[in-house]
């Protein structure tokens, strides 16, 4: 299932492959775990709810937590810890 409602996560990304990583079979299988996991309806604060809980996981796995790397960092650096959290997550 697609939740559109979380593409506002990435329709103010200029790199296309960041953009792209958030369209990935990847990313769609994460925010739907994140969703059952949570039992999370699809409203307004879904594109907030799954930043706070990529942050928290990504912080898990020693990575530099997403909502740090929106306020603080490059496109391609986003992108080299979102593929790394890509590699180290287990669903």
């Amino acid at each position: 299932m697609d939740y559109p409602k979380t593409a506002s996560l990435w329709t103010s990304y200029k790199n296309s492959d960041l953009r792209a990583f958030f369209k990935s079979n990847f990313f769609r299988t994460y925010v739907k775990e994140v969703v059952e996991k949570h039992g999370i309806a699809e409203d307004d604060n879904l594109p907030y709810i799954i930043r706070l809980q990529l942050a928290d996981d990504m912080q898990k796995l020693g990575l530099i937590p997403f909502t740090a790397l929106e306020d603080a960092y490059s496109e391609e650096r986003e992108l080299e810890e979102l593929n790394r959290f890509a590699q180290l997550y287990k669903f």
